[in-house]
């Protein structure tokens, strides 16, 4: 379940002791920053801290809790009622944490809004081909893939996985995904208020493909691409996809 307001602006309250604490809301969860340096958050209505030699002998070997799925676990935080003990843990861990690497300032990327005109079905992809569908690599696998190589910082994989976790609890997955894709089938995004909402979301997908390089495409179909195996309220699952044609336009969006 999504972590409440009213929690996070509890601890929040506890944490007033601790100089230059923010906290920013991502996908119904609150990543927790003291000078720029992700220390926890608030996930499920638990106040989890990084794992650091400080914050484990100061809470005397506390639980360790998995913020979501794939995550890395942290260290549960059970006395959020005591501000001088939460002042001494963020302030003692601190030097712990990782420097936070510079960002590269935001830009026109944050607009995701996409030109509508009468086509049926959409895509955003890279160049690249997909080993397992030879096909236009689509937007989630391209980032994906920065996270698995590790060219990401910390920060913005932390923003990856709350971004993932909160698609795949609200964008149906594809059945076909259940064998790891042995049709080789790509998904298109319907052109109506559920798939362009959507991508309207896919900012922070946007933002990391402009920031390490990827150039992006957005392939239209007035027709059904391919062969249809798949359907929900927002996408078509398809195989022997075409991309190019009659009734078809690209663009580069980055």
């Amino acid at each position: 379940m999504p972590s409440s307001k009213e929690y996070c602006d509890y601890v929040l309250d506890q944490l007033s002791l601790v100089k230059e604490i923010t906290s920013r809301k991502m996908m119904g969860e609150y990543i927790l920053y003291c000078k720029g340096k992700i220390f926890g958050g608030i996930y499920d209505d638990r106040f989890l801290v990084k794992k650091t030699p400080f914050s484990k002998s100061f809470m005397q070997n506390p639980q360790e809790e998995i913020p979501y799925e794939d995550a890395n676990p942290m260290f549960l935080v059970e006395e959020i009622d005591n501000k001088e003990f939460l002042q001494q843990l963020v302030n003692n861990m601190l030097p712990e944490l990782p420097e936070k690497k510079n960002m590269k300032s935001k830009d026109k990327t944050e607009s995701t809004k996409l030109t509508f005109t009468e086509f049926k079905y959409f895509r955003v992809h890279t160049q690249d081909i997909a080993y397992i569908t030879q096909q236009p690599r689509g937007l989630f696998a391209a980032i994906g893939k920065l996270v698995d190589n590790k060219v990401m910082s910390e920060e913005e994989i932390e923003e990856y996985w709350a971004n993932r976790k909160w698609f795949e609890a609200n964008l149906p997955v594809p059945t076909f995904y259940d064998d790891g894709n042995t049709v080789k089938a790509i998904t298109w995004y319907k052109n109506n208020s559920n798939g362009n909402d959507m991508y309207e979301r896919m900012t922070f997908y946007l933002r990391m493909a402009k920031k390490y390089g990827l150039k992006l495409f957005k392939t239209t179909s007035k027709e059904k691409p391919g062969e249809i195996i798949y359907e929900d309220d927002y996408q078509i699952g398809v195989v022997n996809s075409l991309n190019s044609g009659i009734g078809f336009t690209k663009e580069e969006l980055i």
